[in-house]
């Protein structure tokens, strides 16, 4: 059985079934302090990180990575993950497939490791006095239920700067936080993931050096509007908030957020208006194309920050050719991964949407690629360019009135190609391969998976 815990845990006699976590510092690897984090051990003590991008995030809001002439910190955070793996204090153990991403454990030298380590203060025989908590700066409890003595005590940890609180169940969770609140005046990171809380404390909107918000699997039913008064906050977490019915109106405010981890496409109707002014956001699983001024694929134009997958659902919404161009996806140049996703297939061809596609061209240094639903009588031209050197996945999912495949052949780094239901196409020609044919490459020079399905009205398929 698993159950949640520091990465470095104190247990405390006084404070039952609670853990107190310091941070970590690592040698050799930028010089900079690495915070202990939420993790899982199992009865062979086997401790799981859960997640790198949460970890590195955590590490960035508390302030302890620095990098030099202002460069890019969460590169230097990673670069001290990436050391902790050279030096097998960290290890791959497994994937993720329910929230597609890479686990992690700590290595057999993590005792050793820890060991070398610079902690500050250090409780091993519970808290004796009020002035042990005063000196506490990283905290991290887990408790059954609700417990009023350690929130009292709690409230005495003036120099707190990181709170987490794990699988907190029972009401009245939001009144006991919200007199703890209004004490930890230096309170960077508050994770209240796995916890029963509905409603956030009023007492929060006076945190205004608060960077990190973790709300992740908690039934919150949703974010007050004074949320965008939380003016320094980087990271805001709510996956798996499955009550939550929308984001603050004002939330283009929170110029400085970095990163808004939700499951847009499944929690959202619609973007917030102004997204746009979020310049900063380097973490965004999706955005809902709008028809209204403040919501629609404009409001991407500025965002070039946006790093890693992007899903830009309800691309029928979009008017016209001078829309797409004007979200300037080629310039996103950090993007690895883009799905293109209209909602419902149309009735018949539209020529617009051959248009509209064909200016949402992305940069070319785009790893993935997926489209779905899409109702243009071909695919843009751009799909087919060599320059495209990076890209490995092309799935194209219900592109039904396409009549002609593009020369995907001239791909030099395709690996992965997925064409389903494509209804339209009776011939796959030579053109597949390349559009000349007496060039000396050869087609799909790296392909190792090519896959058709639902192609009802497929009849030939030439030989290349």
């Amino acid at each position: 059985m698993r159950k949640t815990v520091p990465l470095i845990k104190n247990s405390y006699d006084t404070w039952k079934k609670s853990f107190v976590s310091e941070p970590v510092y690592l040698s050799n690897a930028s010089s900079a302090p690495s915070p202990s984090t939420v993790a899982e051990e199992s009865e062979e003590e086997e401790i799981i990180l859960r997640q790198m991008d949460t970890l590195v995030w955590s590490w960035t809001a508390a302030g302890l990575i620095k990098s030099e002439q202002n460069g890019d910190v969460g590169a230097v955070a990673i670069r001290c993950f990436e050391r902790l793996m050279q030096l097998k204090y960290i290890l791959h153990s497994g994937y993720d497939h329910l929230h597609g991403q890479m686990m992690y454990k700590l290595g057999n030298d993590k005792t050793e490791f820890l060991n070398k380590q610079s902690l500050g203060v250090r409780h091993r025989n519970g808290l004796d006095s009020e002035t042990d908590v005063e000196k506490i700066q990283h905290l991290s409890l887990i408790f059954e239920g609700i417990d009023k003595i350690n929130f009292d005590i709690l409230r005495n940890s003036r120099h707190l700067k990181t709170l987490l609180l794990h699988q907190c169940s029972g009401s009245g969770l939001e009144n006991l936080l919200h007199d703890v609140l209004l004490e930890l005046k230096s309170l960077t990171i508050l994770d209240l993931s796995c916890t029963e809380i509905v409603e956030l404390p009023s007492s929060l909107e006076c945190l205004k050096g608060l960077k990190y918000l973790d709300l992740s699997e908690t039934p919150i039913r949703r974010l007050p509007e004074w949320t965008d008064s939380l003016c320094n906050l980087e990271t805001l977490i709510l996956v798996g908030c499955l009550n939550l019915c929308g984001l603050p109106k004002c939330m283009y405010k929170m110029i400085k957020l970095q990163h808004l981890v939700l499951d847009i496409a499944r929690q959202l109707q619609s973007m917030p208006i102004g997204m746009g002014k979020l310049t900063n956001l380097q973490t965004l699983s999706a955005f809902l194309v709008g028809k209204k001024d403040g919501n629609r694929i404009t409001q991407l134009r500025n965002m070039n920050k946006l790093k890693g997958s992007l899903y830009i659902l309800k691309l029928e919404n979009i008017s016209n050719k001078d829309e797409a161009r004007d979200a300037r996806l080629h310039d996103k140049l950090h993007l690895t991964k883009l799905d293109f996703v209209w909602s419902d297939l149309q009735d018949a061809k539209f020529t617009s949407e051959r248009e509209i596609l064909e200016h949402l061209q992305p940069h070319f240094g785009l790893q993935e690629l997926k489209i779905v639903s899409y109702s243009g009588g071909s695919l843009p031209s751009w799909i087919s360019d060599p320059s495209f050197t990076q890209i490995t996945s092309i799935t194209l999912y219900g592109c039904r009135y396409c009549e002609r495949l593009p020369s995907l052949g001239e791909l030099p780094s395709l690996k992965i190609l997925n064409i389903v239901d494509m209804d339209e196409l009776v011939v796959i020609d030579r053109f597949f391969y390349q559009q000349q044919a007496n060039q000396r490459q050869n087609a799909f020079p790296r392909l190792e998976k090519l896959s058709f399905d639902g192609m009802s009205n497929l009849e030939n398929m030439d030989r290349y």
